[in-house]
């Protein structure tokens, strides 16, 4: 069970940079971590079927991974491990633990009832790695396990290529609001709020558009959605002639993509049922925003750069 608390809202205002982090893992994220392990590997039994449970396997293996006799010095090989994961100084010692412990977790946990009776467990397998995840998500750790491994999340080339020079460019103190926007989509994201992701993820859009236009002096509707902003933008000569032709796959992609999330999946009443929008359609409109963000921010450069 996850609840969004104040905390957790005033972090995320803070970041900067980055949507995410890789070198520090934050204090209360490895107590979360720990806690999730407890209800997903259970006790460590002293006696019966279960007497060395799952947390003496696990510290079997990272002890010869990491080449030391002990992690912590402790007896329980439970306890040995939670206070390895609380106080180890090494990024990289603490997600290689995660990923063991996870994968212990997936593949060797029964979650027969009476196993799970016997050794107290409380979460299961899936429940407990998608806790996880979504742990990491709202401590801003630029990090996932999936598959049972864990991947930094800017190994992925759209995060790379694409997200991370799309915030460079919303630094300009011109598209201040444009970069809240879409901050404000990511962490609506690491949220699990999906729907006000992809709103956030397209008014992001908009109002880059808006702030090119005004910095044009090309008039427009305040209220003005993505696609009306885009013509407006092809009249004012913003991309070359040669570029006519991916200016036109841009606007089909704005009317029919983008939008379409935000008004499907976002904005307008919901009607009577409850409409859920899914992780990868979030995932979607982020991408495609910061794609457009950064389509954008070079056409404006260049022409900022003809013009003078």
């Amino acid at each position: 069970m996850i609840f969004d608390l104040y905390h957790f809202r005033k972090a995320q205002a803070a970041r900067a940079t980055d949507v995410f982090a890789y070198d520090k893992i934050p204090p209360a994220l490895r107590v979360q971590v720990v806690m999730i392990l407890k209800d997903a590997l259970g006790v460590h039994p002293r006696q019966g079927a279960y007497m060395e449970g799952f947390w003496e396997p696990l510290r079997s293996i990272l002890c010869r991974e990491f080449g030391v006799f002990s992690l912590c010095g402790e007896r329980g090989a439970d306890e040995d491990v939670r206070k390895f994961l609380v106080t180890t100084n090494s990024v990289d010692e603490f997600l290689s633990t995660v990923e063991a412990a996870f994968r212990i977790v997936e593949k060797a946990v029964p979650q027969d009832v009476e196993t799970k009776s016997v050794l107290e467990i409380s979460q299961g397998a899936e429940e407990a790695v998608n806790e996880l995840n979504q742990r990491f998500l709202r401590a801003g750790l630029g990090y996932q396990y999936n598959d049972g491994i864990v991947i930094r999340v800017d190994n992925a080339k759209m995060h790379r290529e694409v997200i991370l020079p799309a915030l460079a460019f919303l630094a300009d103190a011109r598209f201040a609001g444009a970069n809240d926007e879409f901050r404000a989509a990511h962490e609506h994201y690491r949220a699990g709020e999906y729907k006000d992701c992809a709103v956030d993820a397209l008014s992001s859009v908009e109002s880059v558009m808006k702030t090119i236009c005004g910095s044009l002096g090309i008039p427009y509707d305040r209220g003005a959605g993505a696609a009306d902003l885009a013509k407006l933008l092809k009249k004012s000569d913003l991309f070359p002639d040669y570029l006519d032709k991916s200016f036109e796959q841009l606007t089909a992609t704005l009317s029919s993509g983008l939008p379409s999330v935000r008004n499907e999946a976002g904005s307008h009443g919901q009607g009577p049922e409850i409409r859920t929008v899914p992780a990868y359609v979030a995932s979607y409109a982020l991408n495609l925003a910061a794609s457009k963000i950064l389509f954008l921010a070079d056409a404006f450069a260049d022409k900022e750069r003809r013009s003078k």
